[in-house]
């Protein structure tokens, strides 16, 4: 009876240990989520000036709008995206397409020849 007990202890310490541990997982992937969703949201503001000036007024893209990482790129979509369902004008949605069709392209284009599949359907 002895015997049981102990084994029954250490079944239910070992249970709790990891629980324990997927909570810890579970914690520290939600804190790296945030950071990238606060990143995101910082790229939104700073390069909604700058996709303003590009989209509206006809300048340049600057090298604020130009996504060099995929937060940046999630950022501009998000941009993109906002404009093209609030403005109809024929001149910014033609801008909105040739900066899609020259910075956000080749990301899809990798991301679709992907040989992983599960990359390839993840592709937004």
């Amino acid at each position: 009876m002895g015997n049981a007990i102990v084994w029954l202890t250490i079944a239910i310490l070992s249970f709790m240990a990891v629980l324990i541990l997927l909570f810890i997982y579970l914690v520290v992937q939600r804190m790296i989520e945030v950071r990238v969703q606060r990143k995101i949201a910082d790229y939104v503001k700073d390069g909604s000036d700058w996709a303003y000036r590009y989209l509206i007024e006809g300048d340049a893209p600057a090298e604020q709008i130009i996504p060099d990482s995929s937060t940046k790129l999630i950022a501009m979509e998000k941009i993109l995206r906002s404009y093209a369902k609030n403005i109809s004008s024929d001149m910014v949605s033609a801008r909105i397409t040739d900066y899609a069709h020259q910075f956000l392209s080749p990301y899809y284009s990798k991301n679709l020849n992907s040989l992983n599949w599960s990359t390839r359907m993840n592709t937004r």
